[in-house]
């Protein structure tokens, strides 16, 4: 595969195969948008720009080494009427919009679905960052061990 048309391409042949129950419309949407080159694709990328530079100045004007908070919204069922149920956007947005370093790690189970929380940082921070959510990961002990449960209801 050497591009997006190619993916496209390769999945309306393997259709039945490899999309069963969903298909691929966020790939479709995405390739009519047009090319990397366009005047619309490089003025948003340089909106990232001031992003970065403001995200950047925050943390050096606050003095912080990283910030943290829920790494999504909780988690959700997929089912094949509705699709993704999506609930909410994470810490993780900032970091990534502004293509900065975040590290998740378990914060604990909402009805027995994990909770992550991300440690954003500035870029080139990753070791401080891994640092600080293992230090985290030790004081807490959050992490679980996946069940691969049946239902959600507690009956395994």
């Amino acid at each position: 595969m050497k591009s997006l048309k190619d993916i496209i391409n390769f999945d309306k042949q393997n259709e039945g195969k490899v999309m069963p129950y969903f298909k691929q419309e966020t790939f479709d949407s995405s390739q009519a948008r047009g090319p990397l080159q366009s005047d619309e694709y490089t003025k948003a990328m340089a909106k990232y720009g001031e992003a970065r530079a403001y995200y950047t100045k925050f943390f050096d004007d606050n003095n912080l080494s990283a910030l943290c908070g829920p790494a999504n919204g909780f988690a959700w069922c997929i089912d094949l009427i509705n699709g993704d149920a999506f609930t909410g956007y994470g810490a993780y947005s900032p970091a990534a919009v502004c293509g900065c370093p975040a590290i998740t790690v378990p914060m604990g189970a909402v009805d027995d679905l994990p909770v992550g929380l991300s440690f954003l940082g500035k870029a080139y921070t990753e070791p401080e960052l891994i640092r600080i959510g293992y230090a985290y990961e030790q004081v807490s002990k959050n992490r679980m061990v996946p069940q691969f449960k049946k239902t959600f209801d507690g009956k395994a």
